[in-house]
C-alpha cells in the first residue's frame, strides 16, 4: 500500500524557520509555522515528513532510532520513533505481510498480556497493532513498516492510554512521511491468483481531480496511502510475473506551485531515471507537447537496466498543467517483457484520459 513514486517533491512556505542539524546533516529538524519538518537527503536516509505542532523532539535519538517525538496532553501520552535498516535480498523480495508477522514477536517484547497483533496493509506498507501493559499501565503500540527497495523504515507509535485522539495524531506523523527517491521491489512479488472480475477494464472518474480514465484490462487497482498527489495505482503482471505499474498523481496548482513548478519536477524525474538505471537511453531531453487539453505538456520515454540486475525498465511519463487548476503527473513503468505484453492495454489507457475543464 505504499504510495510509491519515482521521486518526491513537496512545497513548503517557510514563515518561521529554525533549523537544527543532526549528525553531519543526516537529519534536519525545521520549524515551519505550526509543524516540525523532519528530513534527510537521498544520500543519507532519504525521507521527509511534517509532524503536528503538538509533538516535540526528544533530544538526540540514540541508535537505532533516527528520531524520537513525544506529546503529552491532559495526562495522555504518545510517542513516535523511527528506525531504518537494510534488508537481506531474501527479505527485500519477501511478502511484506509475512515479514511483518515474523517481526511481531519482537515488537511485543516488554509488554505484559499483549493482545494478538493485527496486521493490515498492502503493497510496500504494513501496520502491526496491539495493546498490552508496560508495568501497570495499559499502552497501545502500532508499528508501521514501509519498504523501499532494500531499505525498511519502521515507525513505532506508542500511546497511553490506547485509543485516544492523541494516538490518532501520532499516526498522522506517518501519514505525512514520504520517501524522496522511491525504489521498486527487487523482484516481482508473488500474489494470490486475483479474481478475474477485478482484472476487467473499468472506467474511472475522480470528480474533484477532474480526470476520467480507464483501468486497463489485466490490471488490478491497488490500495495505497495518498501521498505525493497519488490518486490511482494500477499494476499488471505478465505470465513471467514482470510488472507494469501505472501511477496517476494530481496536485492543486494554487498551493503546489508556490516554491516549485511543473518543469522543475519533470526535469528532476527525467534526470533521476537516468541516474538510477544503467545504460539509460531514449529521450535526450524533455519533449514539449500539448495533450489532453492541457496548457503545458512535458513528456519523456526512457529505458534502462535495473541497478540490481539486468532487467530492462521502461518509463513513459507525462506532466500536464491544465487551466482547470490541476497539475497532472502520469507515469507508466514496465519491467522485463511487461511492456510488450500490455502494449494494447497501455494504448487504451493513454487514449482514455480526459481532463475536464473548470
Amino acid at each position: 500500500m505504499m504510495r510509491h513514486s519515482t521521486a518526491f517533491l513537496i512545497a513548503i512556505s517557510v514563515l518561521s524557520l529554525l533549523s537544527v542539524a543532526a549528525g553531519s546533516d543526516e537529519i534536519t529538524f525545521d520549524v515551519d509555522g505550526a509543524a516540525l519538518v523532519i528530513r534527510s537527503p537521498i544520500s543519507k536516509h532519504n525521507f521527509m515528513l511534517r509532524a503536528p505542532a503538538s509533538f516535540e523532539r526528544v533530544g538526540d535519538a540514540e541508535a537505532p532510532w533516527l528520531f524520537h517525538l513525544r506529546a503529552n496532553e491532559d495526562g495522555k501520552f504518545a510517542s513516535v520513533k523511527l528506525r531504518k535498516s537494510a534488508l537481506t535480498m531474501g527479505e527485500a523480495g519477501r511478502d511484506l505481510g509475512d515479514l511483518a508477522r515474523a517481526r511481531a514477536a519482537k515488537y511485543k517484547e516488554h509488554y505484559k498480556s499483549p493482545t494478538k497483533p493485527k496486521v493490515e496493509g498492502a503493497d510496500e506498507e504494513r501496520t502491526v497493532s496491539f495493546r498490552g501493559f508496560v508495568g501497570e499501565v495499559e499502552q497501545g503500540r502500532t508499528v508501521v513498516l514501509i519498504r523501499n527497495g532494500v531499505d525498511l523504515y519502521e515507525f513505532f507509535l506508542d500511546s497511553t492510554p490506547p485509543g485516544t485522539e492523541l494516538e490518532l495524531r501520532a499516526r498522522t506523523v506517518v501519514d505525512r512521511f514520504s520517501v524522496i527517491d522511491v525504489k521498486e521491489a527487487l523482484k516481482p512479488q508473488k500474489a494470490d491468483k486475483p479474481d478475474p472480475a477485478a482484472l476487467q477494464p473499468k472506467k474511472l472518474e475522480a470528480e474533484f481531480h477532474r480526470i476520467k480514465l480507464l483501468k486497463p484490462r489485466g490490471f488490478l487497482e491497488e490500495q495505497f496511502q495518498p501521498r505525493d498527489g497519488l490518486i490511482y495505482l494500477f499494476r499488471g503482471r505478465d505470465p513471467q510475473e514482470n510488472s507494469c505499474i501505472i501511477r496517476v498523481r494530481v496536485f492543486l496548482a494554487r498551493s503546489w506551485k508556490k516554491n516549485n513548478d511543473l518543469e522543475k519536477r519533470a526535469q528532476k524525474m527525467f534526470e533521476q531515471f537516468s541516474k538510477d538505471h544503467k545504460s539509460a537511453k531514449g529521450s535526450k531531453r524533455l519533449k514539449r507537447r500539448r495533450s489532453f487539453g492541457a496548457d503545458l505538456g512535458l513528456e519523456y520515454k526512457l529505458t534502462g537496466r535495473h541497478p540490481k540486475g539486468n532487467v530492462v525498465v521502461a518509463e513513459e511519463r507525462r506532466f500536464l498543467d491544465h487551466d482547470n487548476g490541476r497539475l497532472y503527473d502520469i507515469q507508466v513503468k514496465t519491467f522485463g517483457g511487461a511492456g510488450r505484453h500490455f502494449k494494447n492495454e497501455l494504448k487504451a489507457f493513454w487514449r482514455s484520459i480526459q481532463l475536464t475543464p473548470k
